[in-house]
């Protein structure tokens, strides 16, 4: 019986915090305006003013790209979606992070490696 109900809280916890961390990324909203900035300044002013936090394998993504769009209320998938078209890479936002490509790296992690 104790079993039971241990294991019945863990899955209750797990379900609160993975609705509370989705409600995040479907509730935030930006307002960015980019001209001729690249994908590192993006990522970077996301990360500033938000909870994400931007995990990416360098050779999956041109940091150099340029981006010329302006955001207005748009939500992470949004931005992403404009971001990193033509780069051939899916842009999945999970809990209170973003997911960029199939590698774990982050600009504030310079060039260290996990």
């Amino acid at each position: 019986m104790f079993r039971i109900m241990r294991v019945t809280f863990i899955l209750v916890c797990c379900l609160v915090f993975y609705a509370s961390a989705s409600t995040y990324s479907q509730n935030t909203r930006f307002t960015l305006n980019y001209q001729n900035a690249t994908i590192l300044e993006l990522i970077q002013d996301i990360e500033s003013q938000s909870k994400f936090v931007f995990l990416y394998q360098i050779s999956d993504l041109n940091l150099n790209k340029k981006v010329n769009a302006d955001f207005k209320n748009a939500k992470i998938e949004e931005i992403l979606d404009v971001a990193l078209k033509g780069e051939g890479l899916p842009a999945d936002c999970k809990f209170a992070g973003a997911m960029i490509g199939s590698g774990l790296r982050s600009p504030k992690m310079k060039n260290e490696n996990i």
